[in-house]
């Protein structure tokens, strides 16, 4: 994690330069502000023209000043962002923090995996992964970790994570400017309903008026100046005042246009300046330059186009102050030919929003991987194949931190079924999630947490973590029924795989394994791949009568002194220690 802190050194450095700057940016405003008002104060004592042109010059001067000082501002804003992101990662590297975004909002309880492996919510896959700062960033991510891929798709994630990976700068500039769009679910959603809803346009004959009448205005203006008849000013007052009458008529179009956009306008100036960031930037992999040209359209890119809405709509937004709104529209009618801007902006490409800011979540989904595989380059990206195949070798759990990950070997190829035994805390339920996890990995593109991988894309049908519902009249054992009918339903031969946890836990010991049993036999009537924990070694039986198809393997725990061992080392065979009584006994229970 040296480079973390290298970069923290180096963007401490920097924004502690851009704040000089800032600060004698805003001094030398102040320095253009007296001039200004020294050469007005003098010229209307003195008449004397170089006081007024000593004014103009603070003018100039001051307009410079406050342009420089907003860009000043806006590279403050990514500096500062850039040195957040960095701080974070030290802390992600160490678990000492969780994304505030951990996609519980995904979380399905009757998804059959993502809520028994904890792929949503509080100390997450999804929370650990996730490096995205949009809503439709979050939803790409949640939807890559909920659903099987095609191995064309994994195959083109796992190109575009590999190519994206060390390119720290361009990815942390990417999450940085998805951050200060400040997005959400709510403002997400507004935009869409804003880019769904049309805007009803000026007839003929009320954009003619908008033309001709500021024409006349001036006009009027320029006749007085050059004649001084006062019959000009009267006229200009009444074609100021029918301008503010028209501006009035459409009063309501434009709030209605202004309340809707108001949530999310300040998000399109970083929205424009992200979607710069992916359009410049050159891919080699096909996937990415393919989602990189959806954001062209008509010729022109959705950088540019959001750009022009985001100076669109601030414009408009001058409508609700009073000054601006007697100044530029009493007299040009400024705010109904922003008006109309947007009604065709909106025409031609406010239904091509929602894929921009879908190739945008796809690119924060992509960018969350490729952060992931870069924290972690001893992960390996597994092969996938056609064929049936599955296994890993120094497999470990990517949530648990290196000191305390134990890593196992696991093959498939030779047993389609493994009943796995062990005493309570041995590590049976991280071990099988482990596995579960890496297949998610491997399913959306990602490296996963061993040495070497193969596998076969397959449909993760898991039971580990049954829930009871009251709302539902279910009792934990009818809820745990319908998951395993729910498997069993889905499951597609070798095209599944089946992860089970002590099953049928509320019913008796005899009927729990014969139950248990049977289940398996199903699962090899099926042909399916998958792993059982179990405390009950009789189950382990079942070995003897199809040895082609289940094995055993085991967790132990040893007992030495007072003292209880783990080492988490995966066994061939059956467990044969035990846990149990010794702990009741040490702990005074028996």
């Amino acid at each position: 994690m040296n480079i973390y802190r290298e970069r923290i050194i180096h963007l401490q450095q920097t924004t502690s330069v851009l704040q000089k700057k800032s600060d004698v940016l805003g001094k030398l405003r102040l320095l253009s502000v007296l001039l200004i008002a020294g050469g007005v104060v003098g010229y209307w004592k003195s008449t004397n023209e170089t006081y007024f042109l000593l004014s103009a010059a603070g003018t100039i001067a001051f307009v410079f000043f406050i342009r420089k000082h907003w860009k000043i501002q806006q590279k403050q804003a990514i500096e500062r962002e850039l040195l957040s992101i960095n701080e974070e990662e030290l802390l992600f590297a160490t678990r000492q923090r969780e994304d505030s975004h951990d996609g519980a909002e995904f979380n399905a309880h009757n998804h059959l995996y993502t809520h028994d492996l904890d792929i949503f919510g509080k100390y997450s896959l999804f929370a650990f992964l996730n490096r995205t700062a949009t809503q439709s960033g979050r939803l790409k991510l949640a939807s890559l970790l909920s659903v099987k891929h095609t191995n064309e798709n994994i195959l083109n994630h796992q190109r575009a994570v590999k190519e994206l990976s060390p390119d720290i700068e361009w990815r942390q500039q990417l999450f940085a400017h998805a951050r200060l769009m400040k997005d959400d679910a709510k403002k997400y959603s507004s935009l869409v309903a804003w880019s769904q809803t049309s805007t009803p346009p000026l007839s003929a004959i009320q954009r003619a008026m908008t033309f001709l009448i500021p024409v006349l205005f001036f006009v009027s203006i320029l006749l007085f100046a050059v004649s001084s008849q006062w019959l000009f000013i009267r006229l200009s007052t009444l074609l100021f005042l029918f301008n503010l009458t028209l501006i009035v008529i459409h009063k309501k179009k434009i709030l209605t246009e202004i309340n809707a956009f108001d949530e999310v306008k300040e998000s399109f100036f970083h929205c424009s300046l992200l979607l710069n960031q992916i359009e410049e930037k050159k891919f080699t992999e096909p996937a990415l330059c393919a989602l990189r040209d959806k954001l062209i359209f008509g010729g022109k890119s959705a950088a540019d186009k959001i750009k022009k809405l985001s100076s669109i709509t601030e414009s408009l937004s001058s409508f609700q102050n009073l000054v601006g709104l007697l100044l530029f529209s009493g007299t040009g009618l400024f705010h109904l030919h922003i008006y109309t801007s947007l009604v065709r902006w909106k025409a031609k490409y406010a239904g091509e929003m929602e894929n921009w800011f879908a190739a945008i979540g796809h690119f924060e989904a992509l960018n969350s991987l490729a952060n992931f595989s870069f924290n972690h380059p001893h992960y390996c990206f597994p092969l996938i194949t056609d064929q049936p195949s599955l296994y890993f070798l120094q497999l470990g759990h990517p949530l648990l931190p290196d000191e305390r990950r134990v890593c196992n070997d696991v093959n498939f190829e030779k047993h389609s079924f493994i009943v796995l035994t062990g005493s309570n805390m041995s590590g049976k339920s991280t071990f099988l999630r482990a596995l579960g996890v890496n297949m998610v990995l491997a399913n959306c593109g990602a490296p996963v947490c061993a040495s070497e991988a193969s596998l076969c894309p397959a449909d993760i049908l898991v039971s580990m973590r049954v829930d009871d519902s009251l709302a539902d009249s279910k009792s934990y054992f009818f809820a745990e029924i319908s998951r395993l009918k729910s498997i069993i339903d889905k499951i597609n031969g070798k095209n599944s795989f089946v992860i089970l946890d002590e099953i049928l836990r509320g019913t008796n010991s005899d009927d729990k394994r014969n139950g248990t049993l049977q289940l398996l036999e199903k699962m090899r009537e099926k042909g399916t791949q998958g792993i059982i924990a179990t405390h009950d070694v009789e189950v382990c039986t079942i070995s003897k009568q199809y040895p082609e198809f289940f094995v055993n393997k085991c967790f132990e725990v040893e007992i030495t002194g007072n003292e209880l061992h783990f080492d988490y080392r995966l066994r061939d065979g059956v467990c044969k220690n035990k846990s149990a009584t010794f702990l009741m006994r040490k702990s005074g229970v028996i």
